[in-house]
């Protein structure tokens, strides 16, 4: 493990020979949550505060973007070691960010915010058994998908409020509903698969044919169907 946070430091960092012709990049992430996710937990403080230096920075260009990234540093750091005060933080910057963003001039952008806002009231239901929290991640994610229909966003939103009302719906005991939540996710993971060319697209659509799995293979022991857990089989090997 040792070896391998070696060599990712050594990957990112900037080589000398092009370090004049290259502009500055703050982290080693650049705020890439699927490179974040091999991060071990120091280096992605590390990362974190990075990101909390670049968004305070007088004149930086773009800051809802700048404070976006620090929502999904702080929000990573939460959802590994629980702390209240990281997923307080990370709530606080997507609101900042939301704050500064015009929904209509920028459509996506303030969709990729309400999104981490959604994913911030997800994790806080985990970690602080808060009810109602999916009813308000919901709202969140239906909001994304108005402002930006046929972005990748709207599609991430769509498959993300399906997994939940899944969720929900198998807390209660109805596979029934659950599995019309897995069906309705199918539309946003068609539309995340046709922008396949883009690499965290690939990982969004790799997410939610993985978080569709569980949810067939959940309702599939439910009802004792083998055709549904044939069918999270089958989820689960397009996303290997």
């Amino acid at each position: 493990m040792f070896e391998l946070g070696r060599e990712l430091k050594r990957l990112f960092r900037p080589r000398p020979s092009l370090a004049m012709f290259t502009p500055p990049r703050d982290g080693l992430a650049g705020g890439d949550p699927g490179l974040a996710e091999l991060l071990d937990l120091a280096m992605l403080r590390a990362e974190a505060k990075s990101c909390d230096i670049a968004a305070g920075r007088i004149g930086a260009k773009d800051r809802p973007t700048l404070q976006l990234r620090q929502a999904t540093m702080w929000r990573e750091i939460a959802r590994r070691t629980g702390e209240d005060a990281a997923l307080s933080k990370a709530a606080q910057c997507a609101e900042s960010a939301l704050g500064a963003l015009d929904r209509r001039s920028r459509p996506e952008a303030w969709a990729r915010v309400r999104i981490e806002q959604a994913a911030c009231a997800m994790l806080a239901a985990e970690v602080r058994s808060e009810p109602g929290l999916g009813a308000a991640a919901c709202v969140s994610l239906t909001e994304a998908i108005a402002a930006a229909p046929r972005s990748p966003e709207a599609a991430e939103a769509m498959v993300l409020r399906a997994q939940i009302q899944a969720a929900e719906a198998l807390t209660s005991g109805d596979a029934d509903a659950a599995l019309a939540c897995a069906d309705d996710a199918g539309v946003g993971i068609a539309a995340l698969e046709k922008t396949m060319h883009d690499r965290p697209a690939r990982r969004l659509a790799a997410l939610a044919l993985l978080g569709r799995a569980e949810v067939l293979a959940a309702c599939g022991m439910q009802l004792r169907d083998l055709t549904v857990l044939e069918r999270a089989l089958g989820d689960a090997t397009r996303t290997a």
